[in-house]
């Protein structure tokens, strides 16, 4: 019975409750209004609520070396939904948050991949936990707003 609840990944064995890739997923803009619009990088600062900094305060992910992050964009913006992550991430570096426990850098930044699907936007960015350990964020933006 027991290999019945277990697998290979990567030649790796995973048991049935261990896991091997975790993905976040939100919306561009969040819903909700003021407040929240900073939520694919980082909370509202009364709760660790952001999606990039879930991960980077190991609360999600838990010490895998890569994970993931979906965005529905359902909004045009401009300067472009990249351009404004990017910005707060950068304004993190210059202003960390008191109740963070991992740091921000420049690495954190997110870099565009080559991708073939028009409405896909693919990109990486690399990360240190609160307890040092490394890890790599691929994100996978779906563009709802040129599909309307």
């Amino acid at each position: 019975m027991l290999l019945k609840k277990m697998g290979y990944v990567a030649n790796q064995m995973y048991g049935l409750d261990d896991a091997f890739y975790t993905l976040e997923a939100k919306r561009l803009p969040t819903p909700g209004g003021t407040g929240r619009e900073r939520e694919y990088v980082i909370g509202d600062g009364s709760k660790q609520s952001g999606g990039i900094e879930r991960f980077k305060e190991n609360l999600h992910g838990n010490d895998l070396l890569y994970s993931g992050m979906i965005a529905y964009i359902q909004e045009d913006r401009k300067p472009s939904w990249l351009a404004n992550v990017n910005q707060w991430i950068s304004d993190l570096t210059a202003y960390p948050p008191p109740n963070a426990h991992a740091t921000w850098s420049q690495h954190d930044l997110l870099r565009e991949e080559a991708t073939a699907i028009p409405i896909l936007k693919e990109f990486s960015s690399h990360h240190h936990r609160a307890h040092g350990s490394p890890m790599q964020l691929w994100h996978f933006w779906l563009d709802l707003a040129a599909t309307c």
